[in-house]
């Protein structure tokens, strides 16, 4: 797995937010294209439509899942890729892999999903 050309993303609010990141990077993992089941979490505000989560499962004993944040107003406002014990995402300032709790940081909860 080589996730090299990712870190040369960049974030832009309305075009190419955490969760195309996130739609991106599960597709060169899994092959797999969820970009349909996040619909509204890609709009610019990036708060996650509650139908959208429904079409999602909690995690089980997978290698990579999908990881949402909620910030402390109660919105799911983040979308990262869980990848060997860290999290992968993008912020407005660049491309991170760190531990959650690095991540976890001015969110509330988090939940892992696959799809």
């Amino acid at each position: 797995m080589n996730l090299d050309q990712f870190y040369m993303k960049q974030y832009d609010k309305n075009n190419y937010n955490c969760c195309h990141f996130a739609c991106d990077v599960w597709k060169e993992l899994t092959g797999k294209d969820i970009s349909n089941v996040f619909k509204g979490f890609m709009r610019s505000d990036k708060k996650a439509v509650y139908s959208d989560l429904k079409r999602l499962t909690p995690r089980g004993n997978n290698k990579y899942c999908i990881v949402l944040f909620q910030n402390r107003q109660s919105a799911w406002n983040h979308i990262g890729i869980y990848i060997e014990g860290k999290i992968f995402h993008i912020t407005k300032e660049s491309v991170e892999y760190k531990p959650l709790d690095i991540v976890m940081i001015g969110y509330k909860k988090v939940r892992f999903y696959t799809c």
